[in-house]
Parts: C-alpha cells; sequence; structure tokens
C-alpha cells in the first residue's frame, strides 16, 4: 500500500492556534502566521504528492489530513484543497479525516491506529510547526523502519518532536501520559520507548515555531522561498 503520512491541522480560528506566539503578536497576526506554516509545509510536501512523484516511480505515499474541530470539516477541506492544489499535488491525494481524543497523546494514537487498520505498515506524523522539514528525512524516516528500527523521532531543540513513526501498532502506546508541549517530551518518549524494549532511531534536530524568535527565523526561510 506504500506509506502513510499523517498531517495534523487546526481550523485556523484566533485564540485557537499558536497560542504562545499570540503572547508576543496577538491572535490574528498569530491566526495568519499559522496558515503560512501550514502553506509553507503543503509546499515542502509536493514532491511526495504532484503528478512527477509517480512518474519518477517514488514509491506512494498516501496523505491524511487530520482536522480539528469536525464542524470545520467543510471550510477545512477547503482551505487545504486550494492550498494543496495551488503547491501543484493531485486532487485525489488531500485525504481529510477528523482527529478523535481529548489529549495530543489521544489523537496521535487514533490517527496511527487508524492508518494501521487500513492496512499501512509504516506511518509517520508531523504537524505544521516546522519549516525545516524536508521530504528527504520522511524517507529516511520510513527507511529506517525497514530495517532495525521500531520507532524514529525527529526531534526539536526545544525537547519535542516534528516527525514520529512506526512500524507496529503496539508502539502506539508511548502516546500514553506524556508531557506535551514541555522541554521533557521527546525524553520521556524515548524512556517509554526503552522501557518497552522498542528499538528507536532519531533523525537531525531542527527547530519549530513557537516563539516570536521562531518566527523571525522561519519568516525568513520562507521569505527565501526554500522549498
Amino acid at each position: 500500500m506504500g506509506n502513510l503520512l499523517l498531517v495534523f491541522v487546526k481550523w485556523p480560528e484566533p485564540g485557537k492556534v499558536k497560542t504562545r506566539l499570540a503572547q508576543s503578536v496577538g491572535d490574528q497576526e498569530a491566526t495568519r502566521i499559522y496558515k503560512l506554516l501550514v502553506q509553507q509545509v503543503i509546499r515542502i510536501l509536493t514532491p511526495l504528492f504532484a503528478p512527477k512523484a509517480v512518474e519518477s516511480g517514488m514509491k506512494e505515499v498516501t496523505c491524511w489530513f487530520f482536522f480539528t474541530p469536525r464542524s470545520r470539516h467543510e471550510q477545512t477541506e477547503y482551505w487545504l484543497r486550494e492550498e494543496a492544489s495551488y503547491a501543484g499535488w493531485m486532487p485525489e491525494k488531500v485525504i481529510l479525516k477528523p482527529q478523535a481524543g481529548a489529549s495530543l497523546g489521544m489523537r496521535l494514537r487514533a490517527g496511527f491506529e487508524q492508518g494501521f487498520q487500513a492496512g499501512f505498515s509504516k506511518i509517520a506524523a508531523i504537524g505544521t510547526d516546522c519549516v525545516e522539514l524536508e521530504c528527504s528525512l520522511m524517507q529516511e524516516a520510513w527507511q529506517k523502519l525497514s530495517g532495525d528500527c521500531d520507532l524514529v523521532f525527529g526531534p526539536t531543540i526545544d525537547g519535542g518532536y516534528y516527525l514520529v513513526a512506526m512500524n507496529q501498532v503496539e508502539s502506539c502506546a508511548i502516546f500514553d501520559e506524556i508531557p506535551w508541549s514541555s522541554a521533557s517530551t521527546l525524553t520521556v518518549s524515548l524512556a517509554r520507548a526503552e522501557q518497552a524494549g522498542y528499538r528507536v532511531n532519531l533523525l537531525e534536530k531542527l527547530s519549530d515555531v513557537d516563539t516570536i524568535a521562531d518566527w523571525q527565523r522561519a519568516k525568513t526561510m520562507i521569505d527565501s522561498g526554500r522549498q
């Protein structure tokens, strides 16, 4: 079936997205920035989902956009399809699914479990806060899962992670009781994985966008036209 990529997104409602950044720039500006980050991540992913990906013989990748809230399904689908179309995606590559669960851990677990139930054997998940992301990193994660590895994390400099990938549904247990959005998110996740006996590999460490300083760095990359 190829590999599966889960992209977790929110409808860009002021006061609901980039709340930490909003403390510095206000809700409206934080929402505008969030939409730019989503736009950039979609552009970064284009090599996986444009027609030339199929023509080049690249291993097929399926993308599921896990969105919230469910009540904004129609608006979110229109927004994401418009951004993906502008970036050059094939229309059939834009698939939306509602997030399920009260916490980030529950939502991640539900997404991976749905993917395994659908028959995918190698699944990666990302958010939309990291514009340093590259398609090659996701390909690297899937390659590692084909070898002597059960879990792959892409660490961020603030102690979290921009990517997590796995090849067995049992690994979803690592999402339980994690201190999300903290400096110890990755450390605790790695400890849980070690306790469970999972073989873990790490990708290169990148930055994500949570603060005004993060945004200033990311804005430079976006303005420079990096894909």
